[in-house]
């Protein structure tokens, strides 16, 4: 079977595309300095807690539904007001007392002082991205 000049570029053109495709989503997923994405880091942020495992489960069912919560209000185009602060505000301080009963008192600390130092190395990180461009 004998290819045309023009069925050889067509199928070049394809290859092409689909390579450059595939590096730019691999590219996409990584993270600078070939860390892990935050599930990575939550997860074993949860292991150092040292939870039973029915424990974990239930702790990242209460971080995935609170999440989905704060995105659904996020995602609503509503205006700013103090009554939407104010149960943004219910919505944290439930979420916190769900972890909490959840948790213990003590496994609530350590999981909250794990919590605050995320936050703390990701802004660091996204200062640190802002500051190299």
């Amino acid at each position: 079977m004998k290819l045309t000049h023009n069925t050889l570029n067509l199928t070049t053109a394809i290859i092409l595309g689909f390579s450059t495709m595939l590096m730019t989503v691999s590219v996409n997923a990584q993270n600078p300095d070939g860390q892990a994405g935050p599930g990575a880091k939550f997860q074993q942020m949860i292991s150092q807690l040292n939870l039973d495992e029915e424990t974990q489960k239930s702790l990242q069912q209460l971080m995935k539904e609170h999440r989905s919560q704060m995105g659904d209000r996020r995602s609503q185009k509503q205006s700013k007001s103090y009554e939407d602060f104010k149960k943004q505000q219910e919505m944290r301080e439930k979420h916190r007392a769900d972890i909490k009963a959840l948790l213990g008192e003590t496994k609530f600390e350590e999981f909250e002082k794990a919590m605050w130092m995320m936050r703390q190395n990701r802004r660091q990180n996204r200062n640190q991205g802002q500051n190299q461009r």
